[in-house]
């Protein structure tokens, strides 16, 4: 067991991007609308596409990850081997 150990370690990468949106509170939506249960509304409070770069990085680095690694028994956790 001990040589496996010695060949690689154990890797988490946690990463999150800001949506950029916030959703609009029912009460503040048009008095026209039938029925608020079926209207949701969200507010762009940046570009979208400004953050299409930072997503690319976090997707990139994952995509890495899941191709040089083994899955791990513990969640969120894999195997990499030591190069």
């Amino acid at each position: 067991m001990e040589k496996h150990v010695e060949k690689g370690c154990l890797v988490q990468l946690s990463a999150s991007v800001w949506r950029a949106t916030r959703k609009i509170k029912p009460e503040l939506l048009p008095e026209t609308t039938v029925s608020h249960e079926w209207l949701n509304a969200t507010k762009k409070l940046v570009d979208p596409d400004s953050l299409k770069p930072i997503n690319k990085v976090v997707n990139s680095a994952r995509s890495y990850l899941d191709g040089v690694s083994l899955p791990f028994p513990i969640q969120g956790m894999v195997f990499a081997q030591k190069r």
